[in-house]
């Protein structure tokens, strides 16, 4: 069933998209991610989602910055990893927290200090990247169900 309808008015040649509001807005994600295989995966698994999710991406902070200034660009959730992030993302965290945009960090990291210092600079959440396939797509998709709010 398509979410989208569009509507064309004849007189003016105008088209608009048209939203049907039994299904869910597409929630939007910046993804923070250095390793295009990651990327891919992330993609590949929230495209069989039950909700539209629309990825962004950045491979590095500076991308991600680049990408929260573009005003065509409004996440619900920006997912880092911590190998992607300068200066442990002080600066996505500065940008976002404000505009109410929850920032999680999905790393391999298993160094507690690395935890503790992203949760201090404002991260919602900081959660190691599972071994297997299923872990890693629940993990996702918990994570997505929990913190994107669809805009309205």
């Amino acid at each position: 069933m398509c979410c989208w309808e569009r509507l064309t008015w004849v007189a003016f040649g105008q088209s608009y998209l048209i939203h049907d509001k039994r299904c869910p807005l597409p929630q939007e994600v910046l993804l923070v991610e250095n390793s295009t295989s990651e990327v891919r995966l992330i993609e590949q698994i929230t495209a069989r989602g039950s909700t539209p999710i629309r990825i962004t991406t950045a491979n590095d902070c500076s991308g991600a910055l680049a990408r929260l200034s573009d005003i065509q660009i409004k996440p619900n959730l920006v997912i880092a990893d911590m190998g992607a992030l300068e200066f442990k993302g002080v600066e996505i965290l500065k940008r976002c927290n404000p505009r109410g945009i929850p920032v999680v960090v999905f790393s391999g990291s298993v160094n507690p200090k690395d935890r503790e210092d992203i949760l201090r600079l404002g991260a919602k959440e900081f959660i190691e990247k599972p071994n297997t396939l299923d872990e890693y797509t629940a993990a996702l998709r918990k994570m997505i169900g929990k913190w994107a709010t669809p805009q309205a």
